[in-house]
């Protein structure tokens, strides 16, 4: 409850919490919300101006922008759920055998840590997707392999931190295995900065595949994704802006509300930049 009120007393907090509300809801209850599927086509609306028909207007091939946008949320969760589970498992599996180990493990790991983040997220996310291949499911794992090298350094300088505490040696005096003292005592207790990160790598997936979909490299162009959607929209910048101002707006308040949440999360739980 302490924990709660603390992160409830954070107006910017609390802000990105009702952002962040409004992009799930979206995404849960799309069938619902969305006024028109998107992928059906009004060739007598094209490029159409907001309107009681269409609430955010409509594209270059007469979709439903406010439908795109609707649908898109759900994409977006799938992207963030999806760039968690693998990159975040991986980065944390990594950081956890570096830091409790340690010895020349740790020297190995880390300097194949060291050489991923010498390259910004979105290059090396370029770099994978052109191994691995375009489309949605190849961006996911490229940008999921770019998250691991953040994870695993927060969660090695956690768990280093961590064991260094006296339970840590009373539990080794007691004879617990290592198995159970790190899954029972030292993750446990170095979990905060681990879901500050988790919040704020959601949001920079959304942004690093909103990016690869605005470059072409990411979802299909015919896809519900706002980066594609963006990217659809480059021709008409001039002509008619709302083609690429809705989609921007939703990735901006949607982007705006995970960081507000991280940093509401790291002043909560006292975490400090490792």
């Amino acid at each position: 409850m302490k924990f709660l009120k603390r992160l409830l007393s954070n107006k910017l907090a609390v802000l990105g919490i009702f952002f962040i509300l409004i992009f799930l809801l979206a995404s849960l209850f799309a069938p619902l919300i969305a006024t028109q599927d998107y992928s059906e086509m009004d060739l007598y609306n094209v490029l159409a101006l907001p309107s009681a028909e269409h609430l955010m207007g409509t594209d270059e091939m007469g979709r439903d922008i406010f439908s795109g946008i609707i649908y898109g949320a759900r994409t977006s969760v799938l992207i963030g759920v999806s760039v968690l589970l693998f990159g975040g498992l991986v980065g944390t599996a990594i950081g956890i055998l570096a830091g409790f180990f340690e010895g020349k493990l740790d020297m190995v790991l880390m300097r194949i840590i060291d050489t991923l983040m010498a390259f910004p997220s979105i290059l090396l996310a370029m770099f994978m997707i052109a191994i691995i291949g375009t489309g949605l499911k190849g961006a996911i794992v490229a940008v999921s392999i770019a998250t691991v090298p953040r994870f695993a350094r927060i969660v090695r300088s956690s768990v280093l931190k961590t064991k260094k505490n006296e339970y840590v040696d009373a539990c080794r005096v007691l004879g617990q295995s290592n198995m159970k003292i790190l899954f029972r005592h030292i993750l446990p207790n170095g979990m905060a900065p681990i879901i500050v990160q988790a919040t704020l790598t959601f949001s920079e997936a959304i942004l690093i595949i909103s990016g690869l979909g605005f470059l072409g490299l990411g979802a299909d162009p015919m896809s519900a994704e706002w980066g594609a959607m963006l990217s659809n929209a480059r021709a008409y910048l001039m002509t008619k802006p709302h083609i690429a101002i809705f989609p921007g707006i939703a990735i901006a308040i949607t982007v705006l509300g995970f960081n507000l949440l991280g940093d509401g999360l790291r002043d909560t739980l006292d975490v400090k930049e490792y």
